[in-house]
C-alpha cells in the first residue's frame, strides 16, 4: 500500500542537535537478567518477566533495583513469553508468542488477575490461542519470516500485536495484527504493515522489540535495540497513518521492553547481553515534545505532491511566521541525491516545486528532507 508518512526526525545522540540519552534508574536483578516485559503498577512498581528459559512467573522491582515480589502462573509455561500489557479492568495479558524460527503453533496468550490483587505468590490463567491468517509454512520461506512476535498492548476490548522481523533478505517491515482480548481460539485480523527502515536504518536492528500505549490512548510507541518510534494524532487502531516521531535513544543495547509511566514518560528496559548488563531507564519525551511543538508552530500542513512521481514534487505548506526552509533529496539509505538552497518564506501559503530531472534517481522509496528554522522535517516519496 502506498502511504505518506509525515516523520519528524529527533536523532537524539547520532549526530543530530538537541542530542539526549536515556536516563539509568537502576541495575535490574539478575533475576531478571532476560527481561522482556514490563508491566507498570506505578512509576515505583513494575513488573517484569524473562522470555524462554524461566518458569512462568513475574517479578516485581523497584526503581532502586530491589526485588519485592515473585508471582507464578502454576498452569502456565513460559515457552517464550514477550510482552505483557493490562486493560483498565484489572486484567493482564501475556504474549507467549516468541517465535524466532517462524514454526510455532502453539501460539498463546495468557489472562490473569493484575498480580498486584493476587494474594499469595501464584495464581493461574485463562488462555487465548490464535494463530496467523497469512502464515501457511512452519517455518516459512526464510523472506516470509514474519511471524515471531515481541511486542503487544491492549486497547478498548481488543489486544494489538506488532511481529519482529526475522526474513532474509531483510525487508525491514513489521506487521500489526488484532485478537479479540478474550478467551477462545482465533485466527487474528492482519490490520496493516509499517518499514521501519524508512528513514533510513541498518538491516535487522530495526526490528520491533516491544509496544506500549499511553494511559490515554493517544499514543502509541514502537522500540527496538537503539530506537523509539512514537505514533500519535492517529483514528481508532489506525496508528501507522498517524504522525510519526522517530527518536534514536544515543546507545545500542539489547532493549526489550517498554511501557508508559505517564502520557509523558516512558520506561525502558534491556537484557544482560555482550553489550552490558540488564537496565531499566526512563525517557522523558516533554522535553522533545515541546521542541516538535514548536517546529509545528512555523510551518503546517505541509502536503507532498504527486506521490509516486517520477521527475518533480510539489511542497505545499503554510508558514505561520517568515522563516528559512531548505529542502533535500535523500535515498532510503540516506545517499544525498539533490539539495535545493534555503530560501526564506514570509507568512503565508506556499507551493514550492522540485524538480530532479537532472539526478540519477531509482524507483522505489526515497527520503525528502525539509529544514525548517534548523529543525528537520522527513517525508517519504515514491519514485515510479
Amino acid at each position: 500500500m502506498n502511504k505518506l508518512y509525515s516523520i519528524i526526525i529527533m536523532l537524539l545522540g547520532v549526530g543530530f542537535a538537541n542530542a539526549q540519552t536515556l536516563e539509568t534508574l537502576t541495575n535490574i536483578p539478575l533475576d531478571v537478567e532476560e527481561n522482556s516485559g514490563m508491566l507498570l503498577s506505578s512509576p515505583n512498581s513494575i513488573w517484569l518477566h524473562n522470555d524462554s528459559g524461566d518458569s512462568a512467573k513475574l517479578y516485581q522491582i523497584d526503581t532502586l533495583g530491589n526485588l519485592l515480589r515473585t508471582v507464578l502462573v502454576t498452569n502456565a509455561i513460559n515457552v517464550d513469553w514477550e510482552d505483557i500489557t493490562q486493560d483498565q479492568q484489572g486484567n493482564v495479558y501475556i504474549g507467549d508468542f516468541g517465535n524466532n524460527s517462524n514454526n510455532r503453533q502453539n501460539l498463546k496468550i495468557y489472562k490473569i488477575t493484575h498480580p498486584d490483587s493476587i494474594v499469595g505468590n501464584t495464581t493461574t490463567a485463562e488462555v487465548i490461542h490464535y494463530t496467523y491468517p497469512d502464515q501457511t509454512g512452519f517455518p516459512p520461506p526464510d523472506a516470509q519470516k514474519h511471524f515471531d512476535m515481541e511486542a503487544m498492548f491492549f486497547l478498548n476490548d481488543s489486544l494489538y500485536l506488532f511481529s519482529k522481523n526475522r526474513t532474509d533478505p531483510y525487508d525491514s517491515y513489521t506487521k500489526l495484527y488484532q485478537i479479540p482480548a478474550d478467551t477462545g481460539v482465533y485466527v487474528a485480523t492482519l490490520l496493516d504493515s509499517f518499514d521501519t527502515q524508512q528513514a533510513g536504518g541498518f538491516g535487522a536492528i530495526f526490528s520491533i522489540t516491544a509496544a506500549a500505549i499511553s494511559p490515554n490512548g493517544q499514543r502509541v510507541a514502537l522500540l527496538n535495540a537503539s530506537t523509539v518510534w512514537l505514533f500519535s494524532n492517529f483514528k481508532g487502531h489506525d496508528f501507522f497513518n498517524g504522525q510519526l516521531q522517530i527518536f534514536a535513544l544515543g546507545s545500542i543495547s539489547q532493549k526489550e521492553a517498554l511501557a508508559f509511566a505517564a502520557n509523558e514518560v516512558l520506561y525502558i528496559s534491556d537484557e544482560k547481553s555482550v553489550l552490558g548488563t540488564c537496565r531499566l531507564y526512563r525517557f522523558d519525551l516533554q522535553n522533545v515534545l515541546t521542541y516538535t511543538q514548536k517546529l509545528e508552530n512555523t510551518a503546517t500542513g505541509i502536503n507532498i505532491y504527486p506521490n509516486p512521481t517520477r521527475s518533480h514534487l510539489n511542497v505545499a505548506f503554510k508558514v505561520l511566521k517568515g522563516t528559512k526552509i531548505s529542502m533535500a533529496l535523500k535515498t532510503i539509505n540516506g545517499k544525498m541525491l539533490k539539495k535545493w538552497k534555503g530560501t526564506h518564506y514570509h507568512s503565508g501559503q506556499h507551493d514550492v516545486k522540485l524538480n530532479f530531472r537532472d539526478v540519477e534517481t531509482s524507483t522505489g522509496w526515497h527520503i525528502l528532507m525539509l529544514k525548517v528554522d534548523g529543525k528537520k522535517q522527513v517525508y517519504r516519496v515514491l519514485l515510479n
